[in-house]
């Protein structure tokens, strides 16, 4: 090998060092002065009152009630319940019925919670935790659908709307997302024939199609940009898929679905420039060796 080129790799070398050195003193320094690691949060939730339709007609056609006092996270936002019941118990048992269960990452809106029973068992819902940046999905929420065997003949619920808000604390940053999720619902008949999906395979699954305003929302804080992002997400009794949540068929029985969030940042602008200006010397550097070795 001739000197010029050892003198090329070695030139090579020193600007990669001295490149990588550069970028993590940036991104060091960046992270350490604005970054923000963990995220303390609040969120709320409840069934709009009055939002409801039944499979016979309105509200009061299946018996549904709204419930905001006797449950053990109610609802804060104006004209919203934690719980909603409906339809006739069979043989003299226990509605059917949705419960809402929000908190926050601080005491004593942390839980653990256990949600009301409604004659199926006390229903545990983990204690929520801080968001950690980079973190990945963290519990922000979590609705519970209480299955128990009701009459045909008393209809069921077939629609509702749930509001849900979620803010930030550390820094507060405002009301961060505030969204309408609506629920549409298949409470199929406890018997063999399935027509709309059974992947739990108990008798038939029944069907919650959720659709709204759930997309991701990107903020800025100390000249760092950050992402928050939501989603539906599996939990005991339930599997989301998509839009859709199958809760399994038992007698009678519980399924919880949870609401997530997730902060995900990105390097600054400087640091980007960085990293393409760096690239983009190499790449001459290495162009000019290979012109030197055809000459």
């Amino acid at each position: 090998m001739g000197v010029r080129n050892m003198k090329t790799i070695s030139n090579t070398k020193k600007m990669v060092a001295g490149l990588v050195l550069a970028m993590g003193g940036l991104s060091a320094g960046t992270a350490s002065a604005s970054m923000i690691e963990s995220w303390d949060w609040i969120s709320d939730g409840g069934f709009q009152i009055g939002g409801a339709t039944c499979d016979n007609g309105a509200e009061a056609a299946c018996s549904l009630q709204y419930d905001n006092t006797s449950v053990e996270t109610p609802s804060g936002i104006a004209g919203t319940a934690s719980m909603m019941t409906w339809g006739t118990g069979s043989g003299g048992g226990a509605q059917s019925g949705l419960q809402g269960v929000f908190g926050g990452s601080m005491a004593p809106d942390n839980g653990p919670f256990d949600a009301q029973a409604l004659d199926s068992g006390s229903v545990p819902i983990p204690m929520f935790e801080q968001i950690m940046t980079n973190g990945g999905w963290t519990n922000t929420g979590a609705a519970v659908h209480y299955n128990n065997v009701i009459t045909e003949l008393g209809g069921h619920m077939t629609s509702a709307v749930l509001t849900t808000s979620f803010q930030l604390l550390s820094p507060n940053v405002g009301p961060l997302n505030v969204a309408n999720l609506n629920i549409d619902f298949n409470e199929t008949l406890n018997s063999g024939s399935c027509t709309s999906g059974n992947p739990h395979g108990t008798v038939c699954d029944d069907v919650f199609t959720l659709t709204g305003n759930l997309a991701p929302v990107s903020f800025e804080v100390d000249g760092r940009l950050y992402t928050a992002s939501f989603r539906l997400a599996d939990g005991p009794g339930a599997i989301v898929q998509g839009d859709t949540i199958y809760t399994a068929e038992m007698n009678p029985g519980t399924a919880v679905m949870y609401v997530q969030g997730r902060i995900d940042t990105i390097p600054l602008p400087g640091v980007l420039a960085l990293m393409g200006m760096g690239l983009v010397m190499i790449g001459w550097q290495v162009r000019g060796r290979g012109r030197r070795k055809l000459v």
